[in-house]
């Protein structure tokens, strides 16, 4: 960022919010000296994420390679069939 367009939008801060909100460090930089609020609106819930998508998915993925695994390594139980003579 040039040094201009700094000072340029540092300007129209001090213009929007006044001239006492950002201080200015000579070589050094710019401070915001206001005090900050948050601001919680009553009717907001928090947000959560929540995992069960993804926790579903690697479920899903397991289970498909017990099937495949487990269908590969076990024999296939012999049946005897006795038919009359």
């Amino acid at each position: 960022v040039q040094e201009q367009v700094l000072a340029q939008s540092v300007k129209e801060l001090r213009d929007i919010f006044g001239s006492d909100i950002i201080k200015t460090f000579p070589r050094n930089g710019y401070q915001w000296v206001a005090e900050l609020t948050s601001y919680r609106d009553s009717t907001s819930r928090p947000v959560y994420k929540k995992p069960f998508f993804q926790i579903g998915i690697v479920a899903g993925i397991i289970l498909v390679f017990a099937a495949v695994f487990t269908s590969m390594f076990t024999s296939p139980k012999l049946t005897i069939a006795l038919l009359p003579v």
